[in-house]
This record gives structure tokens, sequence and C-alpha cells, in this order.
């Protein structure tokens, strides 16, 4: 019988469609592993201080030791949070932060104030971004805004880097940047950062940049969509991606901080973002400035999932503010590394009240220790103590208990000074002042 049935043309349909996706992937793969690989010109080197001069530094160290705190000042009574400060040529300095009726709300800003080292005062708040200039800038919508970090790069350029989300929380930010060449007089419109060539998302900032030897910037970013994860985004002065270096992998690490040892050598401590034991900052070395990370390994330092600020010194000592506790962010201190980060020795307890190792206080008692906290010796006066209170009080609105908050610090040095800011309840950012005078006692009282 003659076979007159015809063959369906659906196999060689599908062969052809199969085709086209695997190119269509293929394409895209080549793409993606193009856009990662490091540009062969680029110089793997970091911009150190000159250990001599640092040495000098100290060894001329003038005053007698001094600390102060103070708040900056909050015109609307918003909710604030993530502050960043950096320091000026003329010594003086700006800080950053960002407030609104609630973290993740479309009316949170970037606001910035100014600190004159003469009468050692800050200037009202003012805001710098909002939702509706970087949604106008960049041409797309704007939910929130937050975690400003500031940085004056080798050309004296200010740089303002913050997070915008579109969708999502957190998860779905991206990293964009504003600049002054006025030192925050003016400003240029915002712009986004492109980390990724696909959705370009969950880019999320803290600390603070770097620089390598040819006056490149070094951004440390993290990433948290399901995995949690850090790397570094090498950037030209027009803030282009040149290469983008991966620290960690896996589902626990954030907010990496680095220290530079040497131009080829540093240190990166991070969050670690587990509940899983060690409950400590995860850490890795580099020995060729970048190219290459070392295993991810537990430090010596306790974190309770919170945020960490550090400094190296002008003479290659580490500074690192931090919550040196496995829960909670009720203390604040401050620890100093001999070794490059190897160990650290405590300082000082920048916030701490011995009453919280043992969980919270109830209202009554809570609103008498704020009192009597605002009142501490090295506290300026603040113009409305009760109402101060009244509003760290009322943080966590439903709570008949209360644990405090001293959490996301920034840390900068201005000639002798320091300067230490972080999140005081979520109603204020606290400046922490201190000279290298106090530095060295409570190095000296810290040493065996």
């Amino acid at each position: 019988m003659p076979n007159d049935v015809r063959k369906s043309p659906e196999p060689l349909l599908l062969t052809a469609l199969h085709r086209r996706w695997a190119f269509c992937l293929t394409a895209v793969a080549v793409c993606f592993l193009a856009w990662l690989r490091v540009p062969d010109d680029l110089e793997w080197k970091f911009q150190v201080a000159d250990s001599a001069q640092a040495v000098a530094l100290v060894g001329n160290m003038r005053g007698e030791a001094r600390a102060v705190k103070r708040f900056l000042p909050n015109a609307d009574e918003s909710s604030v949070h993530a502050g960043s400060i950096v320091s000026l040529p003329d010594r003086s300095l700006l800080a950053f932060w960002f407030g609104g009726s609630k973290e993740g709300n479309r009316d949170v800003t970037i606001r910035s104030s100014r600190f004159d080292p003469e009468t050692e005062t800050w200037s009202p708040d003012r805001t710098v971004i909002t939702t509706a200039l970087t949604q106008q800038s960049e041409k797309r919508y704007t939910k929130s805004l937050g975690n400003p970090v500031a940085f004056l790069d080798g050309e004296q350029k200010l740089w303002v880097f913050y997070v915008s989300v579109s969708i999502g929380g957190w998860s779905g930010s991206s990293a964009n940047f504003v600049t002054s060449t006025d030192f925050g007089e003016t400003w240029s419109p915002p712009r986004k950062i492109v980390s990724s060539p696909f959705f370009n998302l969950c880019t999320q900032l803290k600390a603070a940049p770097f620089l390598y030897a040819d006056g490149t910037i070094g951004l440390p970013v993290h990433h948290e969509m399901g995995l949690k994860f850090c790397s570094i985004l090498r950037l030209n002065t027009d803030g282009k991606v040149l290469a983008k270096q991966r620290l960690t992998h896996g589902w626990s690490t954030l907010q990496p901080v680095p220290f530079l040892i040497d131009e080829s050598r540093a240190r990166v401590l991070m969050r670690y973002a587990s509940e899983a034991p060690p409950l400590a900052a995860a850490m890795t070395l580099t020995r060729n400035a970048g190219l290459e990370w070392s295993p991810v390994e537990a430090s010596p330092l306790p974190n309770p999932n919170s945020a960490m600020a550090g400094l190296t010194l002008k003479d290659g000592r580490q500074l690192i503010a931090c919550n040196d506790q496995t829960s909670g962010r009720s203390r604040l201190s401050l620890l100093v590394s001999h070794d490059n980060g190897t160990s650290w020795a405590h300082l000082f307890h920048v916030e701490y009240e011995p009453s919280f190792d043992a969980g919270p206080m109830d209202s009554e008692n809570y609103r008498k220790w704020l009192q009597r906290l605002l009142q501490e010796p090295m506290a300026e006066e603040h113009s409305d103590t009760g109402d101060l209170v009244q509003r760290a009080m009322e943080d966590r609105q439903t709570q008949s208990s209360h644990m405090p908050r001293f959490e996301y610090p920034s840390l900068t040095q201005s000639g002798a000074g320091f300067h230490l800011i972080y999140t005081w309840n979520r109603v204020k950012i606290r400046h922490f002042q201190f000279n290298e005078a106090w530095l060295e006692q409570k190095v000296q009282e810290a040493t065996p």
C-alpha cells in the first residue's frame, strides 16, 4: 500500500526553536563573560598613605586627651539611619544619612550637615537627594532611598553613593551616585551604576570606598537577593564599572569593610548575616590588590549581623567601630589592631550598659536610663532632652520592653582628630569626636 502519510513539520520546528534558544543563551553567556572580564590594562595596586610621614605625625602629637559626644541636627524629627562621614581639605566634615517617616517609604531623602572645626558645631541639615530627583534623572520609578556613602577622590571630587529601590525591598535595589566639585555646595544629577548587564538589581552599599594607585575607585558592595555575598566594583572617575571582583560566595556575608595594608595587600571584614555559629565577622585577604581573595574565615570579632566601620591609621594600625556582641546592637565599641586585622584589642565602649546583657528594660527603667545617658560627662548638652527621650521611647511604639540600638557606624580622620558617627535609636545621628592623645591613651591602657 502506498504510504501517503505526510511527515509532521513539528519536529523540524522544534529543532529550529531549540537551536535559536541555544544560540541566544550562548550569546548571552558570551556577553556576560565578556562584561565580567578584567581589562588587561588595569594596574592592580592600592594607593596607601606614606608610613614614614605617619610616624612623624604621631610622634608630634599635641594637646590633652579629649573626647566628646554630640547629636547632629534633625529638623523634622523623622526616623534617621545609616550615616556616612567624610573629611574635607579645610578640616571641615560632611555627614550624610537617610531620613523619612519610615525606612523604605517614598518620603525618605538623603540629608547632609557640615561640621565646622572652629566652632565645633553642625549646620542645619538639608536635603541633597530625593526619590523624585532620582526618578527624574534616571527615568525609572524610584520607591525609596537608603545607605549614603561619602567619598573624596584623588581629584578632590566629592562623591555620594547611595541605594535606590524600584521594586520590592532592599533586595531589589540599585547603586547610584551624585558628585560635587565644590565640596557639597552643588551636586550633579543622580546617575545609576551599571554593575550587571542584565537586571542590574541588588547592589547595596555601606563602607567607604578606597583608591587604587592609578586613581580609580574601589567601591565595596554586597548583594542580597537569595544569596548574600560581597564584591568590589572598580570605577573610573566618571563612575563607569571597569571591573567587578567577587569576594565571597554563599548566604552569609554582607557590607564589606576594606583595610588597606600596603600596595598589594588588604584585609576585608564583613557583616555575618547568619544565625549559625560562629557569630563572628567574616574576613578575607588579598595579596595581589584584589585580583584574588583567600577563602572566607571567621575573624576574632563577634558580630550580631550588624554593620561595622573601619579606618587604617596613618601609622598602619587599624581601628574599627562595631557591635562587639553576638546578639542585639546595644553595645558599640572601638577596637584596634596592631597586626593588620589578625587580632583586635578592645579600646573603649562608645555606648554600653551592662544591664542589657541580661535582656530588655521595662519602660519606666528605660526612660530613666536614657535620661542618665544623655547627661553623661562627655555628652554635650542637648536642647530638649525630654523630647529626645520620648521619641526614643516611641521608636518601637507597641513594645513595653526596650533595648537600645547604636548601629551603622562611620569613621574618618581629620588631621589629629577622629570622628565617629552612628545611628542613635533611629531618632538621631550621634557624633563621637576624639583626638590622637585620647586614642593613644586608650591604646596604652589596652596594652598588657
